[in-house]
């Protein structure tokens, strides 16, 4: 038997909307292809003509089922007004025979508009507190009845999904029982009050909204009940997590943890960001993670790390970033993440005296770092400007370092080749050099002006990286 219930019945868990005792209504079906219901039988067994009703007083009206293969959706028109959805749960069994089922809706009445109309007829209050009764929040409940809101919630909606052991929640605040969220069949978790978890909107199954603005369109994922933790959107994949920060977006993929502020994530599987790797993005990529490392992007591949490294990018099989700014890419390692690997990094500096000045990753201090037991092979293009002025110069630097445990043991290895690629005349005096600082054990590059211009300075340094 499918129940329309409509008008005082309603409760949170159905459609705003309400028809006025004594309205027509017409069903439609969607496989007669938007033509009246023909088949369709009220309690008692009587036929109803047309599939047109009337709201009775009480705003109940039970009806069978019709007889067919796969009932799809069913529609209603009100005093004529326009088509409403009703939506409806469980319509076809596998076997494309109709079972009962139940039919959970509110029919929107054209004429009955006013908030003071809804409030009467629903039994709700303004969603904010207040006595203004034009202001109206309505929480929405659909699918498996172990779905539930959180009192003192507005504006959020359990969309439908849901079954025993995997039920949907909006409003859960124990951090202890979303730790414990698994594949597994648990207890319906049950929600309590004081969650700020308005605005939300769940589907899937075993979902568990705790942040504001939550949408979670998934499967054994949650937001947490935390203050820092806003508008986080999960669609599609499952057990991901979202911790903390603001705006981040998981798409797809599975076993995502993020913990910090406008991360997004497409595809890809356990992926872990801490709470200060904001803004970092994650395509496809399996098994990755970021700590301190804010604006990094993992651009597909597997077993990838950003390590206090901002701004960079990683790609491939086992690469580990260390640096601002760069890009690393390997396809495989020795022992260890990031032993074998190749690196791209920029560094620059505005020189503006004839004394060197040292280039750095993010143009103040950031250097070259080279790890315990790494040798690296560079190739690197430098391009310097004076600025204002029409004078210009290039150079190709080819060199070769190694450290061993601990900075002081940084060393060149040979000497380094200096080509230049040309430059105006007037920039005889400008002259990059490279060496090994035993003090900080990096790569140092540094550049020497002519004391009278001030120029900027590019480089791009290529590298082959071992760690052994």
């Amino acid at each position: 038997m499918a129940r329309i219930p409509v008008g005082g019945t309603a409760t949170v868990d159905q459609l705003g909307k309400v028809a006025t005792p004594g309205a027509s209504a017409v069903l439609y079906l969607t496989r007669l292809g938007g033509t009246p219901i023909a088949d369709v039988i009220d309690e008692a067994g009587a036929a109803i003509p047309g599939g047109i009703i009337t709201i009775p007083a009480d705003g109940i009206f039970p009806l069978v089922r019709p007889e067919v293969g796969a009932l799809t959706a069913v529609w209603v028109s009100v005093n004529g007004g326009p088509r409403q959805w009703l939506p409806a749960h469980n319509l076809g069994a596998g076997s494309g025979t109709v079972a009962d089922v139940t039919v959970s809706a509110l029919i929107n009445d054209p004429q009955t508009t006013t908030a003071a109309a809804l409030q009467d007829a629903m039994g709700i209050t303004p969603g904010d507190g207040t006595a203004d009764a034009t202001r109206l929040a309505i929480n929405l409940t659909r699918g498996y009845d172990g779905n539930a809101i959180a009192p003192g919630l507005r504006s959020a909606s359990i969309l439908g999904g849901g079954q025993p052991g995997f039920n949907n929640t909006i409003g859960w605040v124990s951090q202890a029982d979303l730790d414990q969220i698994s594949t597994a069949a648990h207890p319906d978790r049950t929600p309590v009050t004081g969650s700020n978890a308005h605005y939300s909107q769940v589907a899937g199954y075993d979902n568990h909204a705790g942040a504001i603005a939550s949408i979670i369109l998934s499967m054994h994922s949650w937001t947490a009940p935390i203050p820092g933790c806003t508008h986080p959107t999960i669609v599609g994949g499952s057990l991901h997590k979202i911790r903390n920060g603001e705006y981040a977006a998981i798409l797809g993929g599975t076993n995502h943890d993020v913990s910090a502020s406008y991360v997004g994530i497409i595809g890809g599987m356990n992926g872990v960001t801490d709470a200060t790797s904001y803004g970092v993005g994650a395509l496809g990529t399996r098994t990755w993670s970021a700590t301190d490392s804010q604006g990094t992007a993992f651009l597909a591949g597997q077993q990838l790390e950003a390590v206090s490294a901002q701004y960079g990018s990683l790609s491939g099989l086992r690469a580990r970033l260390r640096h601002y700014g760069g890009r690393v890419h390997a396809s495989g390692y020795f022992a260890n993440i990031g032993d074998a690997q190749a690196g791209d990094y920029l560094l620059r500096r505005q020189a503006a005296t004839a004394a060197a000045s040292t280039l750095a990753l993010d143009g103040a201090g950031a250097l070259l770092t080279l790890q315990d037991e790494q040798a690296m092979a560079a190739s690197i293009i430098v391009v310097a400007k004076g600025v204002g002025v029409d004078l210009a110069a290039a150079w190709r630097i080819d060199v070769a370092a190694r450290r061993g445990t601990g900075a002081s043991t940084t060393r060149l290895l040979g000497t380094p080749a200096v080509t230049s690629l040309g430059g105006d005349s007037g920039t005889s005096a400008w002259a990059p050099d490279v060496r090994a600082d035993t003090t900080s054990g990096d790569l140092r590059l540094t550049f020497a002006g002519d004391g009278s211009t001030t120029i900027r300075v590019q480089a791009r340094v290529t590298t082959c990286e071992v760690i052994g």
